[in-house]
């Protein structure tokens, strides 16, 4: 009826099936693994491996070769596994200090030295994470010259509309087993931050290799594809 009660008619003419305007109609999960550490490889990547999914690496960059990953490692991740390379910091020092703080020259001084020294290992970082997480308006504004996205800490699920990409929403090692539900029915992302990958007894932000496995296991189960940043942001077409 119209808005006086009076029966109306409606013709229509066609009716046609809509592509998911998110492009996500499952959501989607990305596996992001922080400075390098030497579990990535040995107990990420076969893990992934087994499913043929993807990671991203956010690498601290001096520390490559050392006690963690060496540069063949990433290699072998890009190329074999369709790992994607992120930018993250120089140093442990700039790592622990972090962005908030600077001014804009300095902000593009650390920019510039991570996207050269990535560049002379032969990758190409499009996406970054925050240090700790710390970063200002100064820093975030500075960042949107370099890179498509920056991940935060602030917990939760990245709507996939990509609104605030230099502060993207993350899931710690807390919230890994109930996060894969939760992005499939809200259409968004689920990034998970993950440093170091442990059998047993995690300190600070370690993550039980266990914990790890069934959020993969839950993405496949339930239908939840496992993809790269740059993949999602291929896929939802938002930045």
């Amino acid at each position: 009826t119209d808005k006086n009660g009076v029966p109306a008619t409606v013709q229509i003419n066609s009716i046609g099936a809509v592509a998911d305007p998110t492009g996500l109609p499952n959501g989607a999960a990305v596996f992001t693994f922080d400075d390098s550490d030497a579990s990535h490889w040995t107990k990420a990547k076969p893990y992934l491996d087994k499913y043929g999914a993807p990671g991203v690496c956010f690498p601290i960059l001096s520390n490559i070769g050392g006690a963690g990953l060496t540069v063949a490692q990433i290699k072998a991740m890009r190329d074999m596994s369709g790992w994607e390379i992120g930018g993250h910091a120089w140093d442990t020092a700039e790592h622990t200090a972090g962005f908030a703080g600077l001014t804009a020259a300095d902000v593009r001084t650390k920019f510039d030295r991570i996207k050269t020294q990535t560049a002379s290992y032969g990758f190409t970082a499009d996406n970054f994470a925050w240090p700790n997480g710390d970063s200002d308006t100064t820093a975030e504004t500075v960042a949107r010259e370099y890179w498509s996205t920056a991940r935060g800490t602030q917990t939760g699920i990245q709507p996939a509309t990509f609104t605030a990409p230099m502060r993207l929403k993350g899931v710690g090692e807390a919230t890994l087993s109930n996060a894969i539900a939760k992005a499939k029915s809200d259409k968004g992302v689920a990034i998970f931050i993950i440093h170091r990958l442990v059998a047993s007894a995690p300190t600070g932000n370690d993550v039980l290799e266990s914990a790890f496995q069934a959020a993969v296991d839950a993405c496949i189960s339930q239908g939840v594809p496992i993809m790269t940043l740059n993949g999602v942001l291929a896929a939802t077409r938002s930045i």
